[in-house]
Protein backbone atom coordinates (compact mmCIF):
# COMPACT_ATOMS: atom_id res chain seq x y z
CA UNK A 1 0.00 0.00 0.00
CA UNK A 2 2.89 2.66 0.97
CA UNK A 3 4.39 1.89 -2.41
CA UNK A 4 1.41 2.84 -4.62
CA UNK A 5 1.52 6.15 -2.45
CA UNK A 6 4.77 6.54 -2.94
CA UNK A 7 4.52 5.56 -6.95
CA UNK A 8 1.58 8.33 -6.82
CA UNK A 9 4.17 11.14 -5.29
CA UNK A 10 6.66 10.76 -7.75
CA UNK A 11 4.85 10.03 -10.67
CA UNK A 12 4.79 13.33 -11.47
CA UNK A 13 7.56 15.09 -10.22
CA UNK A 14 6.41 18.93 -11.35
CA UNK A 15 3.72 18.62 -9.71
CA UNK A 16 5.41 17.70 -6.12
CA UNK A 17 7.60 19.87 -6.55
CA UNK A 18 4.97 22.78 -7.32
CA UNK A 19 3.28 21.13 -4.39
CA UNK A 20 5.99 20.72 -2.05
CA UNK A 21 6.96 24.46 -3.00
CA UNK A 22 2.93 25.60 -2.25
CA UNK A 23 3.45 23.91 1.87
CA UNK A 24 6.78 25.32 2.25
CA UNK A 25 5.68 29.04 0.79
CA UNK A 26 2.54 28.56 3.31
CA UNK A 27 4.68 27.51 6.56
CA UNK A 28 6.53 30.58 5.93
CA UNK A 29 3.77 33.12 5.70
CA UNK A 30 2.40 30.98 8.84
CA UNK A 31 6.02 31.93 10.41
CA UNK A 32 5.52 35.65 9.33
CA UNK A 33 1.84 36.18 11.20
CA UNK A 34 2.92 34.41 13.82
CA UNK A 35 6.10 37.20 13.86
CA UNK A 36 3.93 39.96 13.66
CA UNK A 37 1.35 38.53 15.65
CA UNK A 38 3.75 38.84 18.65
CA UNK A 39 5.59 41.60 17.58
CA UNK A 40 2.30 44.09 17.39
CA UNK A 41 1.20 41.87 20.81
CA UNK A 42 4.05 42.88 22.32
CA UNK A 43 4.10 46.70 21.34
CA UNK A 44 0.96 47.10 22.34
CA UNK A 45 0.29 45.43 25.68
CA UNK A 46 4.13 47.01 27.16
CA UNK A 47 2.49 49.99 27.31
CA UNK A 48 0.07 48.55 29.45
CA UNK A 49 1.79 46.17 31.62
CA UNK A 50 4.70 48.84 32.36
CA UNK A 51 1.63 51.17 33.72
CA UNK A 52 1.77 50.16 36.99
CA UNK A 53 -2.06 50.64 36.77
CA UNK A 54 -4.27 48.15 37.94
CA UNK A 55 -7.55 49.31 35.74
CA UNK A 56 -7.77 51.36 32.76
CA UNK A 57 -11.07 53.32 32.25
CA UNK A 58 -11.66 54.93 28.47
CA UNK A 59 -13.98 57.23 27.22
CA UNK A 60 -17.15 55.92 25.93
CA UNK A 61 -16.46 54.94 22.32
CA UNK A 62 -12.51 54.34 22.08
CA UNK A 63 -12.56 51.21 21.07
CA UNK A 64 -8.67 50.80 20.96
CA UNK A 65 -5.83 51.57 23.65
CA UNK A 66 -4.28 53.99 20.68
CA UNK A 67 -7.33 55.56 20.02
CA UNK A 68 -5.77 58.51 22.23
CA UNK A 69 -8.89 60.84 23.35
CA UNK A 70 -8.72 62.34 26.96
CA UNK A 71 -11.00 61.65 29.47
CA UNK A 72 -13.00 64.59 30.90
CA UNK A 73 -11.71 66.11 34.37
CA UNK A 74 -14.99 65.34 35.76
CA UNK A 75 -15.11 62.02 35.06
CA UNK A 76 -11.51 62.15 36.64
CA UNK A 77 -12.17 63.18 39.69
CA UNK A 78 -15.16 60.97 40.34
CA UNK A 79 -12.88 58.23 39.81
CA UNK A 80 -10.55 59.28 42.31
CA UNK A 81 -13.33 60.19 44.61
CA UNK A 82 -14.13 55.80 44.03
CA UNK A 83 -13.23 54.19 47.61
CA UNK A 84 -10.12 52.11 47.29
CA UNK A 85 -8.59 54.16 44.39
CA UNK A 86 -4.89 55.42 44.94
CA UNK A 87 -5.05 57.59 41.75
CA UNK A 88 -6.18 58.11 38.33
CA UNK A 89 -4.47 60.43 35.39
CA UNK A 90 -5.51 60.46 31.82
CA UNK A 91 -2.31 59.15 29.69
CA UNK A 92 -3.29 59.39 25.92
CA UNK A 93 -1.49 57.10 23.21
CA UNK A 94 -1.37 57.99 19.39
CA UNK A 95 -0.04 56.80 16.69
CA UNK A 96 1.39 59.28 14.71
CA UNK A 97 3.98 60.56 11.89
CA UNK A 98 7.05 62.34 12.69
CA UNK A 99 7.65 64.72 9.80
CA UNK A 100 11.72 64.81 9.21
CA UNK A 101 13.49 68.02 7.60
CA UNK A 102 14.20 66.10 4.80
CA UNK A 103 10.51 65.48 4.07
CA UNK A 104 10.09 61.61 5.02
CA UNK A 105 8.22 60.68 7.74
CA UNK A 106 9.19 58.24 10.45
CA UNK A 107 6.13 56.04 11.87
CA UNK A 108 6.29 56.89 15.91
CA UNK A 109 3.93 56.01 19.18
CA UNK A 110 2.92 59.23 20.95
CA UNK A 111 2.23 58.51 24.51
CA UNK A 112 1.19 61.97 26.66
CA UNK A 113 1.46 61.18 30.67
CA UNK A 114 1.24 63.61 33.74
CA UNK A 115 5.38 63.56 34.90
CA UNK A 116 4.22 64.18 38.16
CA UNK A 117 2.72 60.88 38.46
CA UNK A 118 4.35 57.10 38.24
CA UNK A 119 1.30 55.56 36.33
CA UNK A 120 2.37 54.75 32.83
CA UNK A 121 5.97 57.19 33.40
CA UNK A 122 8.85 55.07 31.02
CA UNK A 123 10.19 52.40 32.32
CA UNK A 124 14.01 50.66 31.64
CA UNK A 125 15.52 53.91 30.99
CA UNK A 126 19.56 53.70 30.98
CA UNK A 127 20.32 57.38 30.94
CA UNK A 128 17.86 60.34 32.20
CA UNK A 129 14.35 59.88 34.36
CA UNK A 130 11.31 60.44 33.92
CA UNK A 131 11.24 63.37 35.95
CA UNK A 132 12.87 64.92 33.39
CA UNK A 133 10.03 65.45 31.54
CA UNK A 134 9.00 68.38 33.75
CA UNK A 135 11.35 70.41 31.47
CA UNK A 136 9.57 72.71 29.08
CA UNK A 137 8.72 70.88 25.55
CA UNK A 138 10.61 67.43 26.55
CA UNK A 139 10.66 64.15 24.85
CA UNK A 140 11.48 61.14 25.18
CA UNK A 141 12.83 58.97 21.88
CA UNK A 142 12.63 54.84 22.96
CA UNK A 143 14.88 52.92 21.03
CA UNK A 144 13.10 49.65 21.32
CA UNK A 145 14.08 46.52 22.33
CA UNK A 146 12.97 44.11 19.14
CA UNK A 147 15.89 45.08 17.48
CA UNK A 148 18.14 42.36 17.24
CA UNK A 149 21.00 42.02 19.15
CA UNK A 150 23.32 42.18 16.17
CA UNK A 151 21.40 44.99 14.60
CA UNK A 152 21.85 47.65 17.77
CA UNK A 153 24.88 49.54 16.93
CA UNK A 154 23.72 50.44 13.74
CA UNK A 155 20.08 51.04 15.19
CA UNK A 156 21.56 53.23 17.99
CA UNK A 157 23.51 55.13 14.90
CA UNK A 158 20.72 55.26 12.87
CA UNK A 159 18.68 56.82 16.06
CA UNK A 160 21.65 59.13 16.52
CA UNK A 161 21.25 60.72 13.08
CA UNK A 162 17.74 60.77 13.14
CA UNK A 163 18.12 63.22 16.72
CA UNK A 164 20.56 65.21 14.76
CA UNK A 165 18.12 65.44 11.56
CA UNK A 166 14.95 66.30 13.36
CA UNK A 167 15.38 69.82 14.61
CA UNK A 168 18.30 71.97 14.90
CA UNK A 169 19.83 71.97 18.92
CA UNK A 170 19.64 75.26 19.39
CA UNK A 171 15.96 75.06 18.85
CA UNK A 172 14.84 71.50 19.48
CA UNK A 173 13.08 70.27 22.51
CA UNK A 174 14.64 68.21 25.23
CA UNK A 175 15.35 65.02 24.39
CA UNK A 176 15.80 62.16 26.08
CA UNK A 177 16.90 58.54 24.57
CA UNK A 178 16.07 55.49 26.10
CA UNK A 179 18.15 52.83 24.84
CA UNK A 180 19.28 49.38 26.51
CA UNK A 181 22.55 49.15 28.30
CA UNK A 182 25.18 48.20 25.68
CA UNK A 183 25.51 44.78 26.66
CA UNK A 184 21.65 43.51 26.00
Amino acid sequence: MASIAIRNLFHDKVRLVVTITGIVFAVVLICIQVGLYIGFRTTISDVILHSRADLWIMTSGVRYIEEGVAFPDRKIYDVRATPGVADAQNIIIQFGDWTRPNGSQEGTELIGLNPDSDLAAPWNLVAGSAQDLKRADAVIVDLEDSIAFDSKARARESAAAFLKEAVPAKTRPYLLVRVNGLQT
